[in-house]
């Protein structure tokens, strides 16, 4: 038995390798230079990538599924990286933002047939925060409370256009419920990513979250200020647990325990897991220390006199 599943998986992998490169025209006449990536923006999606286990939960997919659709979505991801590097080249020069990630990323998609409404959506959010960013790195550019709660939810605008994407290259419906469950896991990722690159960040004169807590609010507070928004974004998630789908549930957890998931408590009544989920975001690789923050000199010309407003 175990070597007839293996033979039928192996099987189902060679046919949606037959299907994802039949998509593809046999003459492709359209000009592929905006899909150029060099070898900086393959290391880049690495650090995406490395946790495959992790990741099969994440798309919902077998190993053999993954490996069909990886070279797609890493090439997707390079590109949205390409266009991240360039632009915060850009916040360093004052010099226009780069649009040709998104050229390459839409020309990608058609050729494979899956760029449709919802990815465009995903792709106008990333551009968003891309120029967001861009704006509150700018002298002038002062956000408020608003700004800065929308700023972080855009960043993860890359994860969901790879996993809409993975969705359609699979032929699988797109999970809504698990799509509201990731925006708050991604938020708190993106953060803990900027907490270990947050020295590094500084050096460059690259955006940061608490970088950017550290000019919003007095040197002192930032921490705290910003491990508030943490609490926020796992009540979040608590909140969405509660609404989401059992097979959701199942996927949430896998994502964050992977590769040693407890399969017991895919059952579990949702009151146990919802405190259970609270407790593995708290102590999961999504839970960084906040190093003291560095006294920098003010981004913003127009910084008010009066005591800056709490985010929320």
């Amino acid at each position: 038995m175990a070597v007839k599943r293996t033979t039928q998986q192996a099987e189902n992998y060679r046919e949606l390798n037959r299907q994802l490169v039949s998509r593809l025209p046999q003459a492709v006449t359209t000009d592929l230079t905006s899909t150029s990536i060099t070898y900086l923006h393959c290391l880049k999606v690495s650090r995406v990538l490395r946790s495959e286990p992790r990741l099969h939960a994440l798309l919902d997919c077998s190993p053999a599924e993954y490996g069909a659709i990886q070279p797609i979505l890493q090439h997707l991801l390079a590109m949205t990286y390409r266009g991240d590097l360039t632009i915060e080249e850009g916040q360093r020069t004052s010099s226009e933002l780069e649009t040709h990630w998104r050229q390459g990323v839409e020309c990608v998609l058609s050729l494979h047939g899956v760029l449709d409404q919802e990815t465009r959506g995903a792709l106008d959010d990333l551009a968003l925060f891309f120029e967001r960013e861009s704006r509150v790195m700018a002298p002038t550019g002062r956000p408020s409370p608003a700004e800065v709660a929308a700023l972080l939810r855009l960043r993860s605008a890359d994860l969901r256009i790879v996993l809409r994407v993975a969705c359609k290259l699979l032929g699988r419906p797109v999970s809504e419920d698990f799509m509201q469950l990731v925006e708050g896991m991604q938020v708190l990722a993106e953060i803990s990513d900027d907490l270990r690159s947050y020295e590094q960040d500084v050096r460059e004169g690259s955006f940061n979250t608490l970088r950017l807590y550290a000019q919003l609010f007095p040197v002192s507070q930032a921490a705290s200020e910003l491990n508030r928004t943490r609490e926020r974004y796992v009540e979040q998630t608590v909140n969405s647990l509660q609404q989401a789908t059992r097979p959701s549930i199942i996927r949430f957890q896998r994502f964050l325990t992977a590769p040693a998931a407890s399969s017991h408590w895919n059952y579990a009544p949702r009151v146990l897991l919802a405190r259970r989920a609270r407790n593995l975001l708290r102590q999961s690789w999504l839970w960084e220390d906040i190093p003291q923050p560095i006294e920098e000199e003010r981004w913003w010309v127009d910084e008010p006199s009066t005591p800056r407003s709490r985010l929320r």
